[in-house]
């Protein structure tokens, strides 16, 4: 017998249904965890039918996302390990599976809080608002134990935040130290003092071993240290490189701290100096904020990146807020401009991070009630449905996460 149709013979093989139409298995790239999902990418085969949807599924658990490379995969249990692999299909049938991805582990979402101490102004009403990351709900508790302005704040880890001098009320600069111990909620005053009255001090924290405040109004070029293990103050040896005040203060704790930004003086720059923990030596690194500017929000993915946004220009010239977002990459200190920006350009708000899921927006001197979300795996900006409860602007930012 002499077979003469030789697309009729698939059909027979396939059930009536022509092998030359289905889609051939994908080729399997690589997966990338995130905040309880995973991106999965591949590559359409270049043989059989077209496809034109592309489904990953996860393993285990058979979790799946629809898109096109690269697809994410949302619902997973974070500290899970998966696997993926891809199929694609057409209105002819469906491929095999693609080969399975090497195995990644989403993160979980934290339990843990970021906290804004601050007064109401012109009322002098001493106030502290909890961010809860699991639920993204805010609440306001007792707090701090004085109504405060002007400071900026350090973590240790999930045991404490210590703020840095400030303004109290009635209006004067003051050479305290302020402690939130985050088990209880509760604000104190620490017995030591910084070197003179000051604020706008730049600080950032090494998780369980020290604090360190860059510069500020009154500080000229010092860098003071607050050792966690006895509370006690001292100035290190190394100084900044200029007089700075309102900058950023980004920490990879365990490695270095940054002073992002700020004056000197009523100016502003764009440079970032580098604070090296265990030598306690400062350098200036190559990267570079894509503007001068001061008074930044500022946050900090642990072991992975820092991120400042919104702030203003040079005050003796008059530049404006803006709602740019950079974004230092600790690996290679290096800084890119992100596309995302802020919900509206803006100044003087506090930034709180949850470590390896995503930094908070609080406040302003513009967005005074509102909250937004970084999401760190996307580098996407989104704004809460919760709100503050007062406006909130020349406040400290402090965060219980246990990765800060």
């Amino acid at each position: 017998m002499t077979i003469t149709n030789r697309v009729s013979l698939k059909s027979v093989m396939a059930g009536n249904t022509p092998i030359a139409d289905v889609p051939d298995a994908p080729t399997i790239g690589v997966a990338t965890a995130g905040l309880q999902s995973a991106t999965v990418t591949y590559t359409a085969a270049a043989t059989g039918g077209t496809a034109t949807t592309f489904t990953a599924t996860s393993s285990p658990g058979s979790i799946t996302g629809t898109g096109s490379s690269p697809i994410t995969v949302s619902g997973l249990t974070g500290g899970t390990a998966y696997t993926f692999t891809v199929r694609g299909s057409n209105s002819t049938g469906t491929s095999p599976a693609s080969a399975a991805t090497s195995p990644v582990t989403p993160t979980a979402p934290s339990g843990g809080n970021g906290y804004d101490l601050n007064y109401e102004s012109g009322s002098a009403v001493a106030y502290t608002d909890r961010l809860a990351y699991a639920t993204e709900t805010i609440s306001n508790i007792a707090g701090t134990s004085a109504a405060i302005i002007l400071t900026y704040g350090a973590n240790n880890s999930g045991t404490a935040g210590y703020l840095f001098g400030a303004y109290t009320y009635p209006p004067g600069a003051t050479n305290t130290i302020g402690k939130f111990t985050f088990s209880s909620e509760t604000g104190s005053t620490l017995g030591a003092t910084l070197s003179g009255n000051g604020y706008y001090i730049g600080a950032v924290g090494n998780k369980g071993v020290a604090a360190y405040g860059f510069g500020g109004v009154n500080f000229g070029t010092a860098i003071q240290k607050i050792t966690f293990s006895n509370d006690t103050r001292t100035t290190i040896g190394t100084t900044l490189s200029v007089n700075r005040s309102q900058n950023a203060g980004l920490s990879n704790s365990g490695t270095a701290g940054y002073s992002a930004g700020g004056g000197p003086g009523s100016g502003t720059t764009d440079d970032i100096e580098k604070l090296v923990y265990s030598t306690e030596t400062l350098s200036m690194i190559a990267g570079v904020l894509n503007q001068n500017i001061a008074a930044q929000y500022a946050f900090s993915n642990n072991n992975i990146a820092g991120y400042t946004a919104g702030g203003q220009g040079n005050l003796l010239t008059g530049n404006p807020m803006v709602a740019t977002i950079d974004k230092l990459t600790y690996s290679t200190d290096t800084v890119a401009l992100l596309a995302a920006t802020m919900q509206s350009a803006d100044t003087l708000g506090v930034g709180v991070s949850n470590t390896n899921a995503a930094g908070y927006m609080l406040g302003g001197i513009i967005n005074t009630t509102r909250a937004s979300k970084l999401a760190y795996d996307t580098d996407t900006r989104t704004t809460l449905a919760a709100t503050l409860s007062r406006g909130l602007w020349y406040g400290g930012g402090l965060s219980n996460e246990t990765g800060v």
